[in-house]
């Protein structure tokens, strides 16, 4: 299975937590990783060489800090560039569907205050709606996100936990050995 793993992250550098994923990842000819950030600081998004790598992938995953209550702006940008009428959606428009979708998104609260009715008013899944409504739209796969919450304060121990969860999620897809989760 061909892996395409969007990071989208406008200071990269500066986010320990995501950095650490991207460096986790296994180094695989099934798995093609692209910055976003990097490859459009103008957010000038080429349209046909994402379509491009969209083809090609049979998973598309979205690494990104929760801005918001949302995605990065660079990634909304991507698509309503890269999921046009009659390609991503429409009447006659399969060039997605069956494609799994999944973000991984870092959060600056833990889990407590993503629970309904506490300092975020709604649970956290209710944030994701959009996103699974624009997945569903492109009749792709939606997969619940994986979630590192409080990821700025996490212990390297609760780091290396979740980086594992996301190597072993896209390990089991490309078909590499799993990262260990025995420590």
């Amino acid at each position: 299975m061909n892996v395409l793993y969007y990071i989208v992250h406008p200071d990269l550098n500066r986010s320990f937590a995501n950095k650490s994923i991207l460096d986790a990842l296994p180094n695989h000819p099934n798995l093609k990783i692209v910055d976003l950030y990097d490859t459009y600081p103008n957010f000038s998004i080429n349209g046909p060489v994402e379509r491009e790598c969209l083809d090609w992938a049979d998973a598309v995953f979205f690494q990104h800090p929760f801005y918001w209550y949302s995605i990065p702006a660079l990634l909304k940008q991507w698509f309503e560039i890269v999921l046009e009428f009659g390609y991503a959606y429409g009447k006659s428009a399969n060039a997605l569907a069956g494609k799994r979708w999944q973000h991984i998104i870092s959060t600056g609260g833990n889990i407590n205050t993503y629970l309904g009715g506490s300092a975020n008013p709604y649970d956290i899944e209710e944030y994701f709606r959009p996103l699974q409504s624009t997945c569903k739209l492109c009749r792709c796969e939606w997969q619940p996100p994986l979630v590192n919450f409080n990821a700025k304060q996490a212990s390297a121990e609760e780091l290396e936990a979740f980086n594992k969860k996301v190597v072993n999620t896209i390990a089991q897809l490309i078909g590499e050995p799993l990262a260990t989760t025995d420590k």
